[in-house]
């Protein structure tokens, strides 16, 4: 147990929260590094042009969920850019989607590898994640996953990012 996942929480709500600190450890550097050089420099991702400007990863964790795990609509306004890598997805229908709040419907999709996992509802996009894929979005817009119906794990590590 920690500040974020108590015996409750994964009893009751199925899911394991690490702390957000997780990107100090050494097991975890690489992916931080590779995380950091691929926003800072892939400039489809981050919408930059022209501009020297570096991102570093100021929170990172893992998290751990169970069938039927939804997490409600919330953002991270300690961020700049925030993100998912998603490290385990089960192969199910309804993995437990993304689904990003778009009100202004004014949001641009970057689909690098032409996966096509996403789709336009009313006001929001909603994202299947696929195993060994980064989700990267601007930290204020307020995001949710539902309907995990899947008896597999899905683990995730869930990303937060500021400007240098």
């Amino acid at each position: 147990t920690n500040s974020y996942s108590d015996k409750k929480q994964i009893n009751i709500y199925k899911y394991y929260q690490s702390e957000h600190d997780i990107f100090k450890l050494d097991k975890f550097n690489i992916l931080k590094e590779k995380i950091e050089k691929l926003i800072s420099e892939d400039r489809k991702i981050t919408f930059v042009n022209n501009l020297d400007i570096k991102f570093i990863v100021n929170k990172m964790w893992f998290v751990k969920s169970s069938k039927g795990v939804d997490l409600a609509s919330h953002s991270h306004p300690e961020g700049v850019l925030s993100g998912i890598f998603y490290y385990k997805v089960p192969n199910h229908k309804e993995p437990g989607n993304l689904i990003i709040h778009n009100p202004r419907n004014n949001i641009i999709i970057s689909d690098n590898n032409n996966l096509k996992n996403f789709q336009r509802i009313k006001d929001n996009i909603i994202l299947k994640p696929i195993e060994n894929t980064i989700v990267v979005f601007n930290s204020y817009l307020k995001h949710s996953v539902k309907n995990k119906s899947s008896n597999e794990d899905r683990i995730s590590i869930p990303f937060d990012l500021n400007l240098n």
